[in-house]
């Protein structure tokens, strides 16, 4: 009875990873870590941190180097966001979404 009580409360502290860190150690604690800010949001916050966290993880464009032309990509490392605290992490994806906002907008201001 006590070995499958201790069982039980490694397995959940293994579950809910190093607090509220995101962890990025496999696909599984991504999981783990995502739905715990996930629950920490609500609403409007939580609909716009899926969209935010999903565009984090796409490819993006970055400016044309004129040393080397042609179509420049980027795409963010999901495991960036290892260590952060939740906090740190809605932080960091809005922060990516006002970066190529502005890259796409110096773009736009330089074609007129």
């Amino acid at each position: 009875m006590i070995n499958k009580l201790i069982i039980t409360l490694l397995f959940a502290a293994f579950m809910t990873g190093c607090g509220e860190t995101f962890d990025a150690s496999n696909d599984n604690m991504i999981r783990v870590s995502y739905n715990g800010i996930l629950e920490t949001l609500d609403g409007k916050e939580e609909e716009q941190f899926k969209r935010q966290y999903q565009f984090y993880t796409e490819q993006y464009e970055l400016p044309q180097d004129p040393e080397e032309p042609g179509i420049n990509f980027a795409q963010n490392d999901i495991e960036s966001l290892h260590g952060l605290t939740y906090g740190e992490v809605i932080s960091k994806v809005a922060q990516h979404e006002q970066y190529v906002a502005d890259i796409r907008r110096e773009e736009d201001l330089f074609m007129l």
